[in-house]
């Protein structure tokens, strides 16, 4: 049994997705119109004030933005260290999805040790685990990187006019997420994994050849900060479907 707290852009795309395999699928809301849709596309639900659906819960996706735009580090630890009590006393297992953000913004490669430990996406992700230690249970980090597809199209976002047009990017496609969590599902390796696309084309790149909005004039030396994502693909033999965000199925 699998169950995803955040139904949201991605996991509700992930509830989705697992309900056509052979998990059972349960799939966390808020509001009744969410409960409505869930079921009706055959997801089981449950509610935060309700979660003895879930006794016998195996996995648990926890996939809830943080929330750090809009409030204090110390308000949003505070917040998530209250859930966490709740729901992480549930499976046995737990994904728990963050961000490539909480790496340094200058230029390099990184890997997982790398992180920015003052970060606050990193203090989140350290609040979690030892959480998940307290109460026994496995847990697994996935670093996502720029979320594209359905409807989250780069062209929407780069500026043509912006001076940072030599970055390179770390995106990745929704859909080879999905994958990797559910690669997961039947060989869960406790750890931290970075999700993302193995080529890193700069901004420039993709607005001259996936939007045509640039010609190509523009000669200023590139700054690869480039996230690495070899540490999953070795561990769970995963190839990604979409490896180029310059070629991303445009949906």
């Amino acid at each position: 049994m699998v169950a995803i707290f955040g139904t949201g852009w991605l996991g509700k795309a992930l509830a989705l997705h697992l309900k056509n395999t052979d998990e059972k699928v349960f799939g966390s809301y808020r509001r009744p119109e969410v409960k409505t849709a869930l079921e009706k596309a055959g997801v089981s639900t449950f509610s935060f004030e309700d979660t003895l659906v879930l006794k016998n819960c195996e996995f648990l996706v926890f996939c809830i933005p943080p929330g750090f735009r809009k409030n204090e580090i110390s308000e949003v630890l505070k917040q998530h260290a209250s859930v966490f009590t709740k729901l992480f006393q549930i499976p046995k297992k737990i994904i728990f999805i963050s961000s490539t953000s909480v790496y340094p913004k200058d230029q390099g490669t990184y890997t997982e040790p790398q992180a920015q430990e003052d970060s606050p996406v990193f203090l989140l992700e350290d609040l979690a685990k030892t959480m998940a230690n307290d109460y026994n249970k496995e847990i697994c980090v996935l670093r996502l990187g720029g979320l594209m597809g359905y409807g989250r199209e780069a062209c929407n976002y780069l500026n043509k006019n912006s001076d940072n047009l030599n970055h390179t990017v770390n995106y990745v496609f929704r859909d080879d997420v999905i994958r990797a969590i559910e690669t997961m599902l039947p060989n869960f390796k406790s750890g931290t994994f970075n999700i993302v696309s193995n080529q890193h084309p700069t901004r420039k790149q993709i607005l001259e050849k996936r939007c045509q909005e640039l010609e190509s004039e523009n000669n200023t030396l590139t700054v690869n900060r480039i996230i690495d994502n070899t540490s999953f693909k070795n561990t769970f033999s995963f190839e990604y479907l979409f490896p180029d965000p310059i070629y991303f199925p445009k949906c």
